[in-house]
């Protein structure tokens, strides 16, 4: 496995978000949560623009606005005033005090301010106190912060366990597709006769997850994002957990549904069934659109998301579409993901170039170095595409469930999980083919012909 050094620049341009914004991303998921910025007004700003460019809705949200004032003399006074208010304006179920790299410089002692104004107000509403400072970590390691703060403020010991339930944990219902993935997940699991209980984090409630302990599993679609709740979960409330692969292409998909079958003891014979039913949509699809198939083995594709997008897209494409990935940007990175990716590399035969947590100085290099037909990613890859003059060149962009992705309109839900993801991503490749490349064949193929390629 290929990597570019990364030399020390005068400048740097991150491809990660900070752990502020994740933490942020995450309170705004719980519907009757509200989000209390302990930050200057910019960064509330910040935060807002890019929930908007996501048409995603940032709930009940405030700020105490640290002015140089609070950040010679500390922002303590201030942040228990916004505290008091916001119990009394916004009365919410939750409330989330998220820190800053301001409020940790100053030292103020949030976790000392909750508990006066909660002794004070006389309130059991949970209060959660996120040591964010945007100068730590990701916008992964933000949302863990929450989560490990719900399970220990939060949720509550289980009465009763219900049988054949799960919690999900990796699904961000503000990526593009986020809330149509899940969707499609408790679909196919209900059709193995289990429930989804408790999606973290999508459209929750407060009181939806006090109960999640009630479950009988915690299922982890990531190598990183909520792993170490349920963790938690599993030393404080005695759940297991299973970390599977999120369930993108055919092969991901029916090992997903697999391992969960066999660990409540599912038939055989009934997942198989659950398999052919999906797979007729497919064998539809792949029965039109073979006109364009043979346009794909032999493509090169970059891909360039956090580490469980990046892994999943990667074994999809070479095992369901016969197409190579060339390049694997991991915006953020879990503990085991590159030897999970190494693994990968050896089992399909792959030659891959290799970039962890970089910045697009290292993108921008390692696509002029790899030249993919294909590039998945979000709004600033496409933009990258076109300063490195691939897009020009007959390259295919396609966006995938990252964050920030503004490129497109998702009006109706069209997940990218399961065997209708699958339908979806293969339209997508199709119709950028028809785009940039009608008649057939044309456009992966016309790069093979420019010198360098």
């Amino acid at each position: 496995m290929k990597t570019i050094e990364e030399k020390k620049l005068h400048f740097v341009d991150p491809s990660w978000q900070s752990d502020l914004s994740g933490a942020y991303r995450a309170m705004t998921s719980i519907k009757d949560a509200q989000s209390l910025l302990h930050t200057p007004a910019g960064c509330q700003l910040y935060v807002y623009a890019l929930q908007s460019m996501q048409d995603f809705y940032y709930g009940m949200t405030g700020t105490t606005a640290l002015a140089e004032r609070d950040i010679v003399f500390g922002g303590e006074e201030k942040l228990q005033q916004a505290l008091t208010k916001s119990l009394e304006v916004f009365n919410p179920k939750m409330i989330g005090i998220i820190g800053s790299t301001a409020s940790r410089l100053i030292g103020d002692d949030i976790k000392g301010i909750k508990n006066l104004v909660q002794n004070q107000a006389g309130t059991d509403i949970p209060i959660l106190s996120i040591d964010t400072s945007s100068v730590e970590g990701d916008h992964i390691s933000g949302y863990n912060l929450v989560l490990d703060a719900l399970v220990e403020t939060v949720m509550k010991p289980a009465k009763n366990k219900l049988p054949r339930t799960v919690n999900i944990f990796g699904i961000q219902e503000d990526a593009p597709n986020g809330r149509a993935d899940f969707f499609e997940v408790t679909h196919l699991l209900q059709e193995l006769g289990i429930k989804v209980h408790v999606p973290f984090l999508c459209d929750n409630s407060t009181q939806q997850i006090s109960k999640a302990p009630e479950a009988s599993l915690n299922i982890v679609l990531s190598d990183n994002l909520g792993l170490s709740a349920a963790r938690l979960m599993k030393q404080k409330f005695d759940i297991p957990y299973l970390t599977l692969d999120y369930p993108i292409g055919i092969t991901n998909t029916t090992r997903f549904l697999k391992e969960i079958a066999t660990y409540f003891d599912v038939k055989e014979q009934i997942v198989d069934t659950l398999v052919e039913k999906e797979m007729q949509l497919v064998y539809r699809v792949l029965a039109e659109g073979n006109f364009y198939l043979d346009d794909f083995p032999g493509v090169r594709a970059a891909i360039i998301s956090d580490s469980m997008m990046a892994l999943a897209f990667a074994r999809m494409l070479k095992e369901d579409l016969a197409i190579d990935p060339a390049l694997v940007c991991m915006v953020t990175c879990g503990k085991d993901s590159v030897a999970r990716l190494e693994a990968m590399e050896q089992e399909l035969g792959l030659d891959v170039m290799f970039l962890k947590k970089p910045n697009y100085i290292h993108i921008r290099k390692a696509l002029e170095e790899t030249r993919p037909n294909l590039v998945l990613g979000g709004i600033l890859e496409k933009f990258t595409m076109e300063q490195v003059g691939l897009l020009e060149m007959g390259g295919i962009f396609m966006s995938i469930p990252t964050f920030p992705s503004a490129w497109g309109v998702h009006t109706f839900p069209r997940p990218f999980v399961g065997f209708k993801g699958f339908v979806n991503i293969l339209e997508t490749l199709m119709n950028e083919l028809i785009r940039f490349g009608f008649p057939p064949q044309s456009s992966f193929r016309k790069m093979n012909f420019i010198e360098g390629y």
